[in-house]
């Protein structure tokens, strides 16, 4: 079985022209706390943080302010 990440979250990125305003937004909100962004087809893309933390967090609120952008926040599907 494949190691969980416990530090991932999906977001929707469809409120985003461009990714580099995806990862200028991640960068201005959380800085050094993002150590990964991996955009997905179908306007997603999976977050890694420092901690798991901010996933746990994240995951509750369900969402997360990108500037003045709600992103939704999604659990990563365990296989």
């Amino acid at each position: 079985m494949p190691p969980q990440n416990n530090r991932t979250v999906i977001i929707k990125t469809s409120s985003f022209s461009s990714h580099a305003d995806i990862v200028s937004a991640l960068t201005r909100q959380y800085g050094e706390d993002v150590e990964a962004l991996q955009v997905c087809p179908g306007d997603g893309a999976r977050v890694t943080f420092s901690t798991s933390v901010f996933k746990s967090s994240l995951e509750m609120v369900g969402s997360m302010e990108l500037g003045d952008v709600q992103v939704p926040v999604f659990q990563p599907l365990t296989v």
